[in-house]
Protein backbone atom coordinates (compact mmCIF):
# COMPACT_ATOMS: atom_id res chain seq x y z
CA UNK A 1 0.00 0.00 0.00
CA UNK A 2 2.80 2.36 0.89
CA UNK A 3 4.52 1.47 -2.39
CA UNK A 4 1.42 2.34 -4.44
CA UNK A 5 0.96 5.65 -2.63
CA UNK A 6 4.59 6.49 -3.26
CA UNK A 7 4.16 5.76 -6.96
CA UNK A 8 1.01 7.85 -7.17
CA UNK A 9 2.74 10.77 -5.38
CA UNK A 10 5.67 10.63 -7.77
CA UNK A 11 3.33 10.61 -10.75
CA UNK A 12 1.47 13.62 -9.37
CA UNK A 13 4.71 15.52 -8.86
CA UNK A 14 5.81 14.83 -12.44
CA UNK A 15 2.47 16.00 -13.75
CA UNK A 16 2.75 19.13 -11.65
CA UNK A 17 6.24 19.90 -13.01
CA UNK A 18 5.04 19.38 -16.57
CA UNK A 19 2.12 21.74 -16.01
CA UNK A 20 4.42 24.38 -14.58
CA UNK A 21 6.75 24.03 -17.55
CA UNK A 22 3.85 24.35 -19.99
CA UNK A 23 2.57 27.39 -18.08
CA UNK A 24 6.00 29.05 -18.23
CA UNK A 25 6.26 28.40 -21.95
CA UNK A 26 2.81 29.83 -22.59
CA UNK A 27 3.39 32.98 -20.53
CA UNK A 28 7.07 33.76 -21.29
CA UNK A 29 8.47 36.11 -23.97
CA UNK A 30 7.42 35.08 -27.47
CA UNK A 31 9.12 35.76 -30.78
CA UNK A 32 6.98 37.93 -33.05
CA UNK A 33 4.06 37.87 -30.63
CA UNK A 34 1.93 40.66 -29.19
CA UNK A 35 3.56 43.01 -26.70
CA UNK A 36 3.33 46.20 -24.71
CA UNK A 37 6.88 46.44 -23.40
CA UNK A 38 10.29 45.09 -24.41
CA UNK A 39 10.14 42.50 -21.63
CA UNK A 40 7.19 40.89 -23.43
CA UNK A 41 9.50 39.94 -26.32
CA UNK A 42 12.17 37.31 -26.78
CA UNK A 43 15.86 38.12 -26.43
CA UNK A 44 17.09 40.22 -29.36
CA UNK A 45 13.65 41.68 -30.09
CA UNK A 46 11.91 44.93 -29.13
CA UNK A 47 8.28 45.96 -28.95
CA UNK A 48 7.11 48.01 -31.96
CA UNK A 49 5.05 50.87 -30.53
CA UNK A 50 2.95 51.19 -33.70
CA UNK A 51 1.93 47.57 -34.10
CA UNK A 52 2.46 46.29 -30.53
CA UNK A 53 4.25 43.25 -31.89
CA UNK A 54 7.75 41.96 -31.25
CA UNK A 55 10.25 42.73 -34.00
CA UNK A 56 13.96 42.11 -34.42
CA UNK A 57 16.13 44.66 -32.62
CA UNK A 58 18.09 47.17 -34.69
CA UNK A 59 21.51 48.76 -34.28
CA UNK A 60 21.40 52.09 -32.44
CA UNK A 61 22.82 55.20 -34.18
CA UNK A 62 23.16 58.96 -34.01
CA UNK A 63 23.78 59.57 -37.74
CA UNK A 64 22.95 57.74 -40.97
CA UNK A 65 26.65 57.36 -41.73
CA UNK A 66 26.72 54.70 -39.00
CA UNK A 67 24.25 52.51 -40.91
CA UNK A 68 26.11 50.09 -43.18
CA UNK A 69 23.20 48.24 -44.85
CA UNK A 70 22.13 49.76 -48.16
CA UNK A 71 18.81 51.55 -47.95
CA UNK A 72 18.99 52.01 -44.18
CA UNK A 73 19.17 55.39 -42.45
CA UNK A 74 19.19 56.59 -38.87
CA UNK A 75 15.52 56.81 -37.83
CA UNK A 76 13.63 57.07 -34.52
CA UNK A 77 13.45 53.75 -32.72
CA UNK A 78 10.06 52.00 -32.85
CA UNK A 79 10.76 50.91 -29.27
CA UNK A 80 8.30 52.53 -26.90
CA UNK A 81 10.47 51.88 -23.86
CA UNK A 82 13.56 53.87 -24.84
CA UNK A 83 14.15 57.13 -26.70
CA UNK A 84 16.91 56.33 -29.18
CA UNK A 85 17.52 56.14 -32.91
CA UNK A 86 18.25 52.97 -34.85
CA UNK A 87 19.32 51.95 -38.34
CA UNK A 88 16.35 51.00 -40.48
CA UNK A 89 14.35 51.66 -43.64
CA UNK A 90 12.29 54.85 -43.22
CA UNK A 91 8.61 54.95 -44.10
CA UNK A 92 9.41 58.26 -45.80
CA UNK A 93 12.28 60.74 -45.83
CA UNK A 94 10.91 62.73 -42.88
CA UNK A 95 11.73 59.87 -40.54
CA UNK A 96 15.48 60.27 -41.15
CA UNK A 97 17.02 62.06 -38.17
CA UNK A 98 19.81 63.86 -40.05
CA UNK A 99 20.02 64.42 -43.83
CA UNK A 100 16.48 63.77 -44.98
CA UNK A 101 17.33 64.47 -48.63
CA UNK A 102 19.70 61.50 -48.63
CA UNK A 103 16.67 59.20 -48.56
CA UNK A 104 15.41 60.70 -51.84
CA UNK A 105 16.48 60.32 -55.44
CA UNK A 106 19.20 62.37 -57.13
CA UNK A 107 16.76 64.99 -58.46
CA UNK A 108 14.46 64.97 -55.45
CA UNK A 109 14.24 66.75 -52.13
CA UNK A 110 12.45 65.82 -48.93
CA UNK A 111 9.25 67.81 -48.40
CA UNK A 112 6.56 67.59 -45.74
CA UNK A 113 4.77 65.11 -47.99
CA UNK A 114 7.84 62.97 -48.64
CA UNK A 115 10.29 62.91 -51.54
CA UNK A 116 9.34 65.14 -54.45
CA UNK A 117 10.96 66.61 -57.54
CA UNK A 118 13.25 69.50 -56.64
CA UNK A 119 11.73 72.86 -57.49
CA UNK A 120 13.64 75.30 -59.69
CA UNK A 121 14.82 77.77 -57.05
CA UNK A 122 16.06 80.25 -59.66
CA UNK A 123 12.45 81.24 -60.35
CA UNK A 124 11.88 82.31 -56.74
CA UNK A 125 11.89 85.96 -55.66
CA UNK A 126 14.33 85.15 -52.82
CA UNK A 127 16.19 81.97 -53.83
CA UNK A 128 18.33 81.87 -50.67
CA UNK A 129 15.33 82.08 -48.32
CA UNK A 130 13.41 79.59 -50.46
CA UNK A 131 16.28 77.11 -50.37
CA UNK A 132 16.78 77.49 -46.62
CA UNK A 133 13.11 76.63 -46.14
CA UNK A 134 13.20 73.75 -48.62
CA UNK A 135 16.23 72.21 -46.94
CA UNK A 136 14.82 72.73 -43.46
CA UNK A 137 17.84 74.72 -42.28
CA UNK A 138 18.09 76.18 -38.81
CA UNK A 139 19.43 79.43 -37.40
CA UNK A 140 22.97 80.18 -38.53
CA UNK A 141 22.69 77.93 -41.60
CA UNK A 142 22.23 79.21 -45.16
CA UNK A 143 21.71 77.91 -48.67
CA UNK A 144 22.22 79.03 -52.25
CA UNK A 145 20.51 78.33 -55.55
CA UNK A 146 23.02 76.68 -57.91
CA UNK A 147 21.76 76.07 -61.44
CA UNK A 148 18.20 75.84 -60.18
CA UNK A 149 19.02 73.41 -57.36
CA UNK A 150 19.15 74.29 -53.65
CA UNK A 151 22.53 73.60 -52.06
CA UNK A 152 23.43 74.16 -48.42
CA UNK A 153 26.30 76.60 -47.97
CA UNK A 154 29.49 75.46 -46.31
CA UNK A 155 30.21 77.11 -42.98
CA UNK A 156 32.34 80.23 -43.41
CA UNK A 157 35.63 80.26 -41.54
CA UNK A 158 38.10 83.02 -40.79
CA UNK A 159 41.21 83.74 -38.74
CA UNK A 160 40.23 85.82 -35.72
CA UNK A 161 42.30 84.53 -32.79
CA UNK A 162 45.91 84.74 -31.68
CA UNK A 163 47.64 83.00 -28.80
CA UNK A 164 50.18 84.99 -26.78
CA UNK A 165 52.44 82.60 -24.87
CA UNK A 166 54.98 83.76 -22.32
CA UNK A 167 58.42 82.16 -22.68
CA UNK A 168 60.19 84.07 -19.90
CA UNK A 169 62.63 82.11 -17.75
CA UNK A 170 64.10 84.87 -15.55
CA UNK A 171 62.71 87.23 -12.92
CA UNK A 172 59.70 85.00 -12.34
CA UNK A 173 59.73 85.52 -8.58
CA UNK A 174 60.92 89.14 -8.42
CA UNK A 175 58.79 92.01 -7.14
CA UNK A 176 58.34 95.35 -8.86
CA UNK A 177 58.92 98.86 -7.48
CA UNK A 178 55.71 98.62 -5.44
CA UNK A 179 56.69 95.31 -3.89
CA UNK A 180 54.12 93.38 -5.94
CA UNK A 181 54.53 90.38 -8.20
CA UNK A 182 54.13 90.71 -11.98
CA UNK A 183 55.79 87.54 -13.34
CA UNK A 184 56.29 87.09 -17.06
CA UNK A 185 54.96 89.33 -19.81
CA UNK A 186 52.71 92.22 -18.79
CA UNK A 187 50.10 92.78 -21.52
CA UNK A 188 48.31 96.14 -21.76
CA UNK A 189 46.44 95.61 -25.05
CA UNK A 190 46.47 93.65 -28.30
CA UNK A 191 45.83 95.58 -31.50
CA UNK A 192 45.01 94.44 -35.05
CA UNK A 193 46.39 96.71 -37.77
CA UNK A 194 46.04 96.56 -41.54
CA UNK A 195 48.93 96.77 -44.02
CA UNK A 196 48.85 100.57 -43.80
CA UNK A 197 49.17 100.61 -40.02
CA UNK A 198 45.56 101.57 -39.38
CA UNK A 199 43.85 100.12 -36.31
CA UNK A 200 41.08 97.70 -37.30
CA UNK A 201 40.18 96.16 -33.94
CA UNK A 202 41.28 95.77 -30.34
CA UNK A 203 41.53 92.26 -28.96
CA UNK A 204 39.44 90.81 -26.16
CA UNK A 205 40.32 87.93 -23.87
CA UNK A 206 38.78 84.62 -24.87
CA UNK A 207 40.78 82.46 -22.48
CA UNK A 208 43.49 83.11 -19.90
CA UNK A 209 45.78 80.40 -18.59
CA UNK A 210 47.85 81.85 -15.78
CA UNK A 211 51.19 80.17 -15.19
CA UNK A 212 51.75 78.29 -11.97
CA UNK A 213 53.75 81.08 -10.33
CA UNK A 214 54.10 81.52 -6.58
CA UNK A 215 52.47 84.97 -6.74
CA UNK A 216 50.80 87.18 -9.34
CA UNK A 217 49.15 90.46 -8.35
CA UNK A 218 48.11 91.35 -11.92
CA UNK A 219 45.89 88.50 -13.09
CA UNK A 220 42.67 90.21 -14.23
CA UNK A 221 42.51 89.26 -17.91
CA UNK A 222 39.22 91.12 -18.40
CA UNK A 223 41.17 94.36 -18.95
CA UNK A 224 41.78 93.06 -22.49
CA UNK A 225 38.15 93.77 -23.35
CA UNK A 226 38.03 94.67 -27.05
CA UNK A 227 37.80 98.39 -26.29
CA UNK A 228 40.37 101.00 -27.26
CA UNK A 229 42.55 101.66 -24.20
CA UNK A 230 43.25 105.17 -22.94
CA UNK A 231 46.84 105.72 -24.10
CA UNK A 232 49.28 108.60 -24.22
CA UNK A 233 49.54 109.78 -27.84
CA UNK A 234 51.77 112.86 -27.78
CA UNK A 235 54.79 111.57 -29.67
CA UNK A 236 56.90 111.49 -26.51
CA UNK A 237 58.82 108.52 -25.16
CA UNK A 238 55.66 107.69 -23.20
CA UNK A 239 53.62 107.39 -26.39
CA UNK A 240 51.53 104.20 -26.25
CA UNK A 241 51.59 103.91 -22.44
CA UNK A 242 48.43 103.99 -20.30
CA UNK A 243 47.26 107.57 -19.76
CA UNK A 244 47.20 107.40 -15.98
CA UNK A 245 49.25 108.74 -13.10
CA UNK A 246 49.85 105.18 -11.89
CA UNK A 247 50.15 103.59 -15.31
CA UNK A 248 51.35 100.16 -14.12
CA UNK A 249 48.43 98.79 -12.12
CA UNK A 250 45.96 95.93 -12.02
CA UNK A 251 43.59 97.86 -14.31
CA UNK A 252 46.16 98.50 -17.05
CA UNK A 253 48.16 95.26 -17.30
CA UNK A 254 47.60 91.54 -17.01
CA UNK A 255 50.67 89.44 -16.20
CA UNK A 256 50.82 86.08 -17.92
CA UNK A 257 53.30 84.56 -15.49
CA UNK A 258 56.34 82.67 -16.72
CA UNK A 259 54.83 80.16 -19.12
CA UNK A 260 51.27 81.52 -19.08
CA UNK A 261 49.04 82.10 -22.11
CA UNK A 262 46.40 84.58 -23.28
CA UNK A 263 44.00 83.74 -26.11
CA UNK A 264 42.76 86.92 -27.76
CA UNK A 265 39.99 87.32 -30.35
CA UNK A 266 39.10 90.16 -32.73
CA UNK A 267 35.85 91.38 -34.26
CA UNK A 268 37.58 91.54 -37.64
CA UNK A 269 39.27 88.76 -39.67
CA UNK A 270 43.06 88.56 -39.81
CA UNK A 271 44.59 88.56 -43.30
CA UNK A 272 48.13 87.81 -44.48
CA UNK A 273 49.45 91.37 -44.53
CA UNK A 274 47.88 92.42 -41.23
CA UNK A 275 49.92 93.11 -38.09
CA UNK A 276 49.29 92.01 -34.51
CA UNK A 277 50.62 94.72 -32.20
CA UNK A 278 51.04 93.40 -28.66
CA UNK A 279 51.25 96.16 -26.05
CA UNK A 280 53.70 94.61 -23.59
CA UNK A 281 54.56 97.10 -20.86
CA UNK A 282 58.34 96.86 -20.62
CA UNK A 283 59.55 97.90 -24.09
CA UNK A 284 56.94 100.65 -24.41
CA UNK A 285 56.67 102.19 -20.96
CA UNK A 286 59.67 101.11 -18.92
CA UNK A 287 61.42 104.48 -19.06
CA UNK A 288 61.36 106.89 -16.18
CA UNK A 289 58.13 106.21 -14.32
CA UNK A 290 56.93 103.10 -12.51
CA UNK A 291 58.87 100.64 -14.58
CA UNK A 292 59.05 96.94 -13.77
CA UNK A 293 62.55 95.65 -12.92
CA UNK A 294 61.67 92.39 -14.67
CA UNK A 295 60.93 94.18 -17.96
CA UNK A 296 64.20 93.25 -19.62
CA UNK A 297 63.54 89.56 -19.05
CA UNK A 298 59.90 89.46 -20.26
CA UNK A 299 59.65 87.36 -23.42
CA UNK A 300 56.67 86.06 -25.35
CA UNK A 301 55.65 84.67 -28.73
CA UNK A 302 52.49 85.15 -30.81
CA UNK A 303 50.81 82.35 -32.75
CA UNK A 304 47.94 82.65 -35.22
CA UNK A 305 45.22 80.17 -34.27
CA UNK A 306 43.45 77.97 -36.87
CA UNK A 307 40.45 79.42 -38.69
CA UNK A 308 37.11 78.99 -36.94
CA UNK A 309 33.51 79.00 -38.13
CA UNK A 310 31.41 82.09 -37.57
CA UNK A 311 30.24 82.14 -33.96
CA UNK A 312 32.72 79.46 -32.88
CA UNK A 313 35.53 80.44 -30.53
CA UNK A 314 39.05 79.07 -30.56
CA UNK A 315 40.64 77.49 -27.49
CA UNK A 316 44.15 77.55 -26.07
CA UNK A 317 44.36 73.78 -26.39
CA UNK A 318 43.24 73.94 -30.04
CA UNK A 319 45.80 76.61 -30.86
CA UNK A 320 48.62 74.69 -29.22
CA UNK A 321 47.77 71.54 -31.18
CA UNK A 322 46.82 72.98 -34.56
CA UNK A 323 48.24 76.50 -34.63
Amino acid sequence: MKGNLKHLWSTAMLAGFAGAAMFAAACGPTEGGPCTFNDDCAVGQICDADTNTCIDGQASCTASSECTTEGEFCIPSPDNAINTSVCGVPADCNEVVDDKNAACGADEVCTADGCAAAADCSAEADPAAFCASQLGLGEGESASCVEGVCVQDSAMTSYRYVLISDISTEGCEDTNADGEYDPGSDIMYVELRDANGQTLAWGSTEEYEQADDPNNDYNDSSIIDGMAPSLIADGSEDDGCPDAADRFNAMTVVSLGCGGSLLVGFDAPIYDDYVINVGEYAPICNQNTGGSPTGSTDKYEVKLCPATEEGTAATIAGCLVDG
